[in-house]
């Protein structure tokens, strides 16, 4: 066609002569040397492409002389071989950017002009993005005509201008024929003319295409027949006899899978799948490889680079004119100026005219230039590879074959939902507008019947009472059908089965946690329950209406088809899973990397890639930049010496394509089967995931991934990473795992199968441990941190940027962290001190420092000692650094800290000032001290900052300290000690010269002003910013903890001289003196509510001073002017005047005080001295505040629930006590008077008993209080003791912490130790099951190792000692025989163990990390723990993983401090606090707008605060956007949507759940919203599910005598009572009443809805005792003469007349069924006596008659 400039080899008959057209005439051969007059003989050889079309354009020459001959010499037949088998397909803009480029312009108006003059009539020219190439073969054309009609292009939906450009490459991945992509551009270009009708025509289905990439892009394209089109990229001819080939072989050539034997129909393997239909046509032989833009500059020096272009110097000032000039232009492919760009590719080269989307940016660049008009359109240019690309490459190959298989094929289905309103948006103005509604419908009700009653007449009297009834008759009966629909989905519960929850089942957790009990009972082999509507009619039998029974059967029916088709669905995923998992391995081959010799051709890498099917060959396959193909390298013979003989040359058949998946499509029949199989599999799923999200609520589909593999027969693998996946926190129970792995192999079965994968390996030994080391320099988080929090912030938008950042480096700095301890804790990273002892070691790594939280030595100034109170100071340095990010203050900076605890050791994670780590010259001590023996520094503007910042916000007082603040002794002791290091340093003979020089001749002043903590250092960094450092406190120490000889309040040992004996004589210490008490400093929240407290009183005081100064004529003032004075009396209350600013500067507490080691101002400073003395006693009286008011407090709070803040578990009583300003620390002190108030109630039960008084409290202790207190301090106390276990022998605990861990928990979670007999007895009861691993130490390494090997006497003994010291308290529930409790009446003597076993057993494995299988667990009764390998009732094989505990310092407030997290998972951290004080002002207000009943107003801030958080953090998962959604749940409710506020609701609890898992206590109140909005929306079968769940998870989280717990079975009793089943009523009655309640109203209320329930069913004897009970409770608490009492003596009067009547009809029925049975047995003793009678005539008569005949005879 005169395009090519070089010789291809298509088959035989090659063209030798070759004429090359330069103008740009239709006349490509005007240069051929051809005169007038004289005729030619020419002569061409080869009738190919290229010879015929040379010999067609010289004979239509006009030059060509008359006369002449032209001979075509062709030795078969003109065009015999490919030249006649392949169609013509060009674009116009392939050569664009090359040395071709114009002679392919040329070619394309030739090949248009050439059909017009032959008429060609399958010739046309088409504007298109994509292409997708024809068949060979018949029907070869048809099929390109209807892909050229489709076009392949992809629509893409709406594009936002802050939506990144890498997340279009995202969209791509998800697409079938673009997923296996990814060295590749993306260029703007003009959007091609006719694709939007072929587009709308394939979504009608008018055209079978199937989308697929472009190597070639847009502009114009032109295709013709002659056999199969060719693909974009001028490749893929296909002759007939090749393709018969591959229907035979598979692949063109050697097919690895041909050899495969036939397994069966069910096999992926047997499937006949031709290349053509997996294998990209735009990636083959001969596709266009682009060079990639960032490198095309590369080539010329005077490029320039211009919005994601690369463009020559001279032209970027004309594309910008044009740019500014074409503003309203649609069409950005050429920037406004078709001639201007034409001009500058032809004259500059490759691509000079694109508009390449830069990846690192986001689209409003783009979109300014109009992407997102009509007239744009996004072309796809393949890029070559290097090494990292390949390796790239073969990652995402990894991942499509390990299950990432696309599902779709285009992105249009979500087109027109996206051009509809914002969901957000349209949403909260729909649910405003019905809000706003729902408030007027009252009105417009009642003006309704004003109206109504306004226009009838007396006439009308009578048909309106007729409508009246029939009105009524209508809605008795739309009722009874609404009650009918109700109880079709309400189960009934058997008889023989009990109706109460039980909390330690652990087995089956993740179904009850959910409410499926349906599916348990399915799992289990239960029969399923029926209805209460089919239990209703199968007791009404016969005389039931059948239509009534028939819609009841068909409603049961309808509701166990959709239940199956729920776990036949979970069943299909895991089947369709499987089947997307392509059994094909590829990895780096033993001849990668490749040889110099081989570099030099262009390899960049070997391949191995295991084949799928039964053999499993192997192929190696080249990597080279322009893509892959199958090398000759074989297996070697036998002898050899390697497996294989290496020749990486292409095979035979090379199968060469652009990308890697394609290269082995082609290859490989197997592969392509089951990769055909793998794509029918995905598409699949993909509908299944939408039809089961469609019919399951969000947290249905987190349960579907928990309990997959009870589902199916062949489970899924590594269910575990599924799970934690979806989980921000991962669970402490994980499922049990795979059915089909017998016990020899239960350690691949924890959680699925492990299975076997090379690539996991490679990645593993590749693993750069969180440094990218690709992107250049070493991430520096310090300076992006502190970057982002300097962005302006005057906007709105502004500070929704700048919070987005400042969150994004947060999280990305914590998932560093974690990485980066992990290999620490690996020993993978090395120390930057390695000659130092290991608890000194440092680490600098990623930009980030790591450290042991330990004490290093004394050289460092610091206050505390030992490794106790150096793990406490890092866990308070971590809480002030969160207070100073959640205070954002503007010049004061602080680092980014996160804390890794794992198996007892504590790492420290910060990012690093700059400039400290290179020497004193780059950076600036400004306050504080770093050496133990230097004077502190001290800057002027550094204090004034302080002052400003930690003064005024955290109320801290500047006073003044010692320059050389350590005591005498202390200094003498570092001399001693660093005398004695010099001493072991000189005998080693390491020179001594430079140690220890100390720079003390600067003169310094005796005392210097701090306002601040005395150990915290203010830098200068080299960046010339200050940061503040080492704040292990920004309060006091709590004088409580103080020795009173030192100071301290004397609480302690008061209370200890007054009660210690027996257990608290044992294991609580004599003294307050212990290293750990110098860091109990008190909470920031009590501060602050003191301080408000003092306010008050102070404003209070100075309020009555004023109204007595007040005088005479101030009280005559009249008119305006006393109008006008009183409101200036208001503003000037409102100022804040010097008086008042000096008072809260008097508020202010020393955080310097009671510190150990520290000079005594006494012979320093007198009036220092005497501040510091009343700095002390401020000190003490906020302790004393804590102790005598904030604590009793919480006490009665507790008691009266007048908060309602009964806490369900460990975490929310932790928050409890947090918001009141409480330490964990006083727990003890808060079981104390728990135990205290139940005393009170015992004695005041006992004394009404004997009437001694009248009457007694409403209101009780609640036992849960007292056991969740214990239960945490339990939980505590095993820490720390568990993790001295660990440390212990230099460590080995630690590398092998199964069985310390296991024989550990069984200890806490037993009442006593087995005996011989006892264990035997139990492994006969088992079959000799143990559960314990075979594999551990004591088998397999003898006695080379030592065991764990201690009773579970010294265990506890352990446990109570710490507990005595942390808590300073005697357990009283657990390790005791006396650790039950009396009935909740005090009456009788029934006990009930109070220890919670299961509670204790969760807050073990979340404050240890430890995750255990989900299975029946025997604690709470005998254990083994100390029998060498062996343990019970926890085994080695139950732990199922140990995960590390992470505090990041800019965690959100109120949550735990260290949470449970996953080393493999990157589902991201927990909750941040996100630094974005609109959002907060906004819930605050939307909350305060909410309880002035302001519907509207407080659901569009809601909505509004959601927004706002959802923006900055760019997911949903936040604990904030859960609150968000609840309280939109609640308030729609209120306002009559249930609809949208069950959707609402749903959503709280999937994210709750996703945050924190099954049982967060988030998640509970979320079960209990939505359960409540469904129970009153006519939604009862759901509603009880989700009250179920929540009825649950309280008793696992806090036991079986939480408070909540009765109510929740009262209001299950109350809704089956009421819907007409009063006995499974009366039986959530009976277990309301068997739960603990600490209110005798609510139970006299139970006893009464009992009494109800029991009278209903004709049970009026018991009716009668239960109201007795009620009455009782009544009675006690409220007085004879109260309502309720009262009330309750009727219904005992009426239930006691009735149980007589009942009792008299009983005892006629009985005398007269007796008498009836006395008649009857005289009656038969008659009829007996007659019979014998007669019979005895009868025989007499025969005798007679017998001796008649005898004389006779």
């Amino acid at each position: 066609a005169g395009i090519m400039t070089v010789c291809y080899r298509f088959g035989t008959a090659a063209a030798v002569l070759l004429a090359i057209g330069t103008g740009r005439s239709c006349h490509a051969f005007s240069s051929l040397s051809m005169s007038a007059a004289a005729p030619k003989n020419i002569v061409v050889v080869g009738g190919g492409i290229q010879g015929t079309s040379v010999a067609y354009h010289i004979a239509t020459s006009s030059k060509l002389p008359a006369g002449s001959k032209i001979t075509l010499l062709e030795a078969k037949a003109p065009a015999s071989a490919a030249s006649g088998k392949g169609g013509g397909f060009m674009a116009r803009s392939w050569g664009d950017g090359g040395n071709t480029q114009q002679l392919h312009h040329l070619a394309f108006d030739m090949y248009e002009a050439l059909a017009k003059e032959l008429g060609c009539e399958t010739y046309r020219k088409l504007p298109v993005l994509s292409v997708r190439p024809g068949f060979s073969g018949e029907g070869g054309a048809k099929k390109a005509r209807k892909d050229l009609d489709a076009l392949g292009a992809i629509p893409l939906p709406v594009l936002r201008p802050e939506e990144p450009v890498q997340s279009l490459r995202t969209a791509l991945s998800e697409v079938k024929g673009y997923a296996h992509l990814t060295s590749y551009r993306l260029v703007v270009e003009d959007r091609p003319e006719g694709i939007d009708a072929a587009l709308t025509a394939r979504r009608k289905g008018m055209v079978d295409g199937s989308p697929s990439s472009s190597s070639s892009g847009g502009g114009e394209a032109a295709a013709g027949s002659g056999g199969v089109s060719g693909s974009a990229a001028a490749g893929g001819t296909t002759s007939k006899k090749s393709k018969k080939k591959k229907s035979k072989g598979g692949g063109g050539g050697s097919d690895s899978g041909s050899n495969t034997p036939n397994r069966g129909g069910s096999s992926p393997f047997n499937r006949n799948v031709a290349p053509a239909d997996v294998v990209s046509p735009h990636t083959g032989p001969n596709a266009i490889v682009a060079t990639p833009s960032s490198a095309r500059s590369l080539e010329v020096a005077t490029y320039t680079h211009y919005l994601g272009t690369t463009i020559p110097v001279e032209a970027a000032a004309e594309v910008a004119a044009a740019a500014a000039a074409s503003a309203t232009s649609t069409s950005p492919g050429n920037n406004g100026n078709k001639k201007g760009n034409k001009k500058s590719a032809d004259a500059d080269g490759e691509g000079a005219d694109e508009v390449v989307l830069d990846d690192f940016t986001d689209l409003s660049p783009y979109l300014e230039r109009g992407l997102t008009s009509d007239k744009a359109a996004l072309r796809i240019v393949l890029e070559r590879y290097n090494v990292a690309g390949v390796r790239d490459h073969v990652v995402r190959l990894r991942q499509l074959f390990d299950g990432l298989v696309p599902s779709v094929t285009t992105l249009a289905e979500g087109v027109e939902e996206e051009q509809q309103p914002v969901g957000a948006e349209a949403e909260k103005q729909e649910a405003t507008g019905m809000v706003a509604d729902a408030e007027g419908d009252d009105e417009k009700k009642v003006e309704e019947q004003s109206n109504e009653t306004d226009n009838g007449g007396k006439d009308d009297a009578a048909a309106a009472e007729k409508k009246e009834s029939g009105g009524k008759e209508a809605s008795k009966d739309e009722k009874a059908k609404q009650i009918l629909a109700m109880q079709t989905k309400m189960p009934n519960y058997p008889l023989d089965s009990s109706v109460a929850l039980d909390g330690a089942n652990t087995a089956d957790f993740f179904y009850l946690a959910c409410g499926e009990e349906e599916d348990l009972d399915a799992v289990r082999g239960r029969p399923r329950k029926v209805s209460v509507a089919k239990a209703n009619a199968m007791r009404v039998g016969s005389s039931a209406n059948k239509s009534e029974v028939s819609s009841v059967d068909e409603a049961e029916a309808k509701s166990a088809a959709d239940a199956e088709a729920g776990r036949k669905g979970a069943t299909r995923m895991i089947e369709l899973e499987a089947r997307c998992r392509v059994r094909c391995k590829i990895k780096f081959g033993g001849f990668h990397p490749p040889p110099a010799n081989r570099r030099i051709y262009g390899d960049l890498a070997y391949l191995e890639v295991t084949l799928p099917g039964a053999s499993e060959d192997v192929v190696h396959v080249t990597a080279v930049p322009y893509g892959f193909y199958v090398n000759k390298t074989s297996i070697a013979p036998e002898g050899y010496g390697e497996p294989f003989v290496f020749d990486p040359r292409p095979a035979e058949n090379a199968c060469y394509s652009h990308e890697l998946l394609d290269c082995l499509l082609q290859y490989s029949k197997t592969l392509r089967s089951a990769w055909a199989d793998a794509l029918d599999a995905a598409r699949e799923r993909a509908e299944l995931t939408v039809a089961m999200a469609t019919n399951e609520s969000p947290v249905q589909s987190l349960y579907r991934v928990a309990t997959r593999n009870d589902f199916s027969i062949k489970p899924s693998p590594n269910t575990i990473q599924q799970i934690d996946a979806l989980m921000i926190r991962p669970s402490w129970l994980v499922p049990k795992g795979a059915s089909d792995i017998t016990p020899s192999s239960t350690h691949g079965a924890v959680g699925g199968r492990h299975e076997y994968n090379q690539a996991r390996a490679d990645e593993d030994l590749a693993s750069t441990f969180g440094v990218d080391i690709r992107g250049g320099a070493v991430r520096d988080f310090n300076e992006e941190l502190q970057s982002a929090r300097e962005l302006p912030r005057e906007t709105l938008q502004e500070r929704m940027d700048r919070a987005k950042l400042v969150h994004k480096v947060l999280v990305e700095f914590g998932e560093a962290a974690m990485v980066g301890a992990k290999a620490i804790i690996d020993g993978l990273v090395v120390p930057m001190n390695p000659n130092e002892p290991a608890r000194s070691h440092v680490y600098f790594h990623n930009n980030i420092f790591f450290s042991r939280a330990v004490d290093a030595g004394v050289d460092t100034f610091k206050i505390s000692q030992g490794d106790r109170a150096a793990r406490k100071a890092a866990s308070r340095d971590a809480n002030c650094m969160g207070m100073l990010h959640r205070a954002d203050i503007k010049g004061l900076h602080n680092l980014a800290t996160v804390l890794v605890d794992y198996l007892g050791t504590r790492i420290v994670c910060q990012s690093v000032v700059p400039g400290i780590l290179q020497g004193e010259k780059t950076h600036t001590l400004l306050y504080g001290s770093v050496e133990a023996t230097q004077p502190l520094s001290w800057d002027e503007d550094m204090h004034k900052l302080l002052e400003e910042s930690l003064g005024r916000g955290f109320m801290i007082a500047t006073r003044p300290v010692p320059t050389l603040p350590l005591s005498d002794e202390r200094m003498a002791l570092i001399e001693k000690l660093r005398a004695a290091s010099l001493e072991n340093l000189s005998a080693m003979g390491v020179p001594l010269t430079g140690l220890y020089q100390e720079n003390n001749k600067k003169e310094t002043k005796p005392m210097t002003e701090l306002c601040a903590p005395l150990e915290a250092k203010g830098i200068r960094g080299s960046d010339q910013r200050n940061y503040l450092l080492d704040l292990s406190r920004l309060t006091p120490r709590d004088a409580n903890w103080v020795p009173e000889s030192e100071g301290g309040t004397g609480r302690w040992e008061a209370l200890a001289s007054s009660t210690k004996a027996g257990r608290a004589k044992k294991f609580i210490p004599d003294s307050l003196d212990d290293d750990e008490h110098t860091m109990a400093i008190l909470r920031h929240e009590l501060v602050s509510n003191l301080t408000r407290k003092l306010m008050s009183k102070y404003l209070l005081a100075k309020k009555e001073e004023k109204k007595k100064a007040a005088t005479a004529d101030d009280k005559e003032k009249k008119g305006t002017e006393a109008e006008k004075d009183d409101s200036k009396k208001k503003e000037e209350k409102e100022e804040i005047d010097a008086e008042d600013e000096e008072y809260i500067a008097s508020l202010r507490l020393n955080p310097n005080v009671f510190l150990p080691n520290i000079k005594s101002l006494e012979n320093i400073d007198e009036e220092a001295y005497k501040q510091i003395k009343k700095d002390e006693e401020r000190v003490r009286e906020a302790a004393a505040y804590l102790w005598d008011d904030i604590l009793p407090g919480l006490t009665k709070e507790i008691r009266e629930n007048s908060g309602q803040i009964l806490p369900v578990d460990g975490e929310t009583l932790c928050e409890v006590l947090h918001q009141r300003g409480i330490n964990c620390r006083y727990l003890g002190r808060l079981a104390t008077l728990a135990l205290e108030e139940e005393e009170k109630d015992r004695k005041a039960e006992a004394d009404y008993t004997a009437g001694k008084i009248k009457s007694v409290p409403r209101r009780q202790m609640p036992f849960s209080w007292l056991e969740l207190l214990e239960c945490e301090m339990v939980a505590r106390a095993a820490k720390h003791v568990l993790n001295s276990y660990l440390a212990e022998n230099g460590g080995y605990g630690a590398a092998q912490p199964a069985q310390i861990i296991a024989c550990f928990f069984s200890a806490i979670l037993s009442t006593g130790e087995e005996r011989a007999g006892d264990t035997e007895l139990r492994l006969k009861k088992s079959g000799g099951v143990t559960g314990n691993s075979d594999l551990s130490p004591p088998f397999i390494y003898g006695q080379a190792v030592p065991s764990f090997n201690r009773s579970r006497a010294e265990i506890w003994e352990d446990i109570e000692r710490e507990v005595g010291s942390r808590f300073r308290y005697v357990l009283t529930l657990y390790n005791t025989p006396h650790a039950t409790a009396k009935n909740k009446n005090g009456g009788g003597e029934d006990a009930k163990p109070r220890a919670l076993y299961t509670p204790l057993l969760r807050r073990l494995c979340q404050r240890n990390g430890v995750r255990l299988v989900a299975k029946s667990y025997e604690i709470g009764g005998k254990c083994l723990c100390s029998g060498g390998n062996n343990s019970h009732p926890i085994a080695t094989s139950d732990i199922a993983g140990i995960l590390p505990l992470v505090k990041h310092a800019a965690a959100a407030p109120g949550s735990e401090g260290f949470l449970p997290a996953s080393f493999d998972s990157h589902s991201g951290p927990p909750s941040l606090h996100i630094l974005l004080p609109d959002a907060k002002s906004m819930f605050d207000t939307a909350y305060a707008a909410w309880n002035q009943k302001a519907l509207p107003q407080a659901l569009d801030l809601f909505q509004e605060s959601s927004n706002m958080y959802q923006r900055v953090v760019d997911t949903p998962l936040h604990l904030s956007i859960a609150k968000c959604l609840r309280m939109s749940a609640v308030i729609l409710f209120q306002a009559g949507e249930t609809d949208i506020a069950a959707a609402n609701a749903a959503r709280s609890l999937a994210i709750a759940v996703q945050l924190g898992g099954f049982d967060h206590p988030e998640a509970v109140n979320s079960h209990s919203t939505l359960a409540h909005i469904l129970l009153n929306s006519n939604e009862a079968g759901e509603g009880i599910k989700h009250l179920r769940a929540a009825t649950y998870l309280t008793e696992l989280m806090a036991g079986r005598n939480h408070t909540d717990l009765g109510g929740n079975y009262h209001k299950l009793g109350t809704m089956y009572h009421e819907l007409g089943s009063p006995v499974n009523g009366l039986r959530f009655y009976q277990e309301a009443s068997s739960r603990e309640n600490a209110d005798r109203i609510v139970s006299g209320m139970i006893a009464k809805s009992t009494a109800l329930a029991l009278a209903n069913v004709g049970h009026f004897k018991s009716a009668l005792e239960s109201e007795k009970r009620a009455y009782n409770l009544y009675r006690s608490t409220l007085g004879e003469n109260h309502e309720l009492t009262k009330s309750s003596a009727q219904n005992m009067s009426h239930f006691t007349k009735i149980a007589v009547e009942q009792g008299t009809r009983i005892a006629k029925e009985e005398k007269k069924r007796k008498d009836e049975q006395a008649a009857n047995a005289m009656a038969s003793e008659i009829v007996a006596d007659e019979l014998a009678a007669e019979a005895s005539k009868s025989y007499k008569k025969k005798k007679n008659k017998s001796k008649k005949s005898k004389g006779k005879k």
